[in-house]
């Protein structure tokens, strides 16, 4: 199986002199009747053909004659709008009707996902968030499906926080950079078995963590504090992107 990325391959498609070359690789590809090419979106493909042969004559390009095999997804909507335009589309693909994930299902998707956006952005999500962007992105969110939409709208909502709650006096930000690179330099000096020069930095690194600590102190700020997604964050979000009706809170 080979996967072709669609924004590589928007690249080499703007440039004349990689179209040789690109024809040359899919025909290979269809050479080899074991070969599948996952492309991800139905998208690419359609873009595609003009490289492989004119489309006016479809039996002598891999991809309308059905030599080159495909994997691809596309929204019901989007395969049947391909298709009115390009006939040979039925041909080739047999479609697979996927249902979306029903709401408790997605539920479940999205807190197993969570580990992976708190270490992504450095915040907490609260159960009520994940439970309001099940129901709030099911109802309001008609382009797409579930689980993929309401993790669409939790990882930006999570974004839109950690920006607006990062702001860091200037010293800390410094001292916190100077307390890294001791680290790194004491790592790097580890590993080139140079033990006198990383018992330097660590002792070093050891200082300026207490120096850290104090800045901490003086600016009243927990180091250990996450800012934590709440409903009315995702209610914020999805306010940006639909018709649903949010009134911001008042200050």
């Amino acid at each position: 199986m080979f996967a072709i990325e669609y924004s590589q391959l928007s690249v080499a498609l703007r440039y004349p002199q990689l179209h040789a070359g690109l024809n040359a690789y899919l025909r290979t590809l269809a050479a080899d009747c074991h070969v599948l090419v996952f492309t991800g979106e139905l998208r690419p493909i359609d873009d595609l053909v003009p490289w492989v042969g004119p489309v006016s004559k479809e039996a002598e390009s891999p991809i309308p004659s059905g030599k080159l095999h495909f994997v691809a997804s596309a929204t019901a909507n989007e395969y049947q709008k391909l298709a009115q335009s390009k006939p040979w589309i039925k041909r080739i693909f047999q479609p697979i009707y996927v249902r979306p994930l029903s709401e408790a299902e997605t539920l479940t998707v999205l807190r197993n996902s969570i580990p992976e956006l708190v270490r992504t952005h450095g915040i907490q999500y609260s159960e009520e968030a994940l439970q309001f962007a099940v129901s709030a992105a099911d109802r309001y969110l008609t382009d797409c499906a579930l689980p993929g939409k309401a993790l669409k709208l939790l990882d930006s909502t999570g974004a839109r926080l950690k920006l607006r709650s990062g702001g860091m006096p200037q010293e800390v930000i410094v001292q916190k950079k100077l307390v890294g690179e001791l680290a790194c330099k004491e790592h790097e000096a580890i590993n080139q078995h140079e033990f006198e020069k990383a018992r330097f930095f660590s002792a070093e690194k050891a200082k300026q963590k207490l120096a850290l600590r104090l800045l901490f102190e003086k600016h009243k700020i927990d180091p250990d504090a996450r800012a934590t997604v709440q409903a009315s964050d995702v209610e914020e979000s999805i306010a940006r992107w639909s018709d649903y009706p949010f009134t911001p809170p008042k200050s």
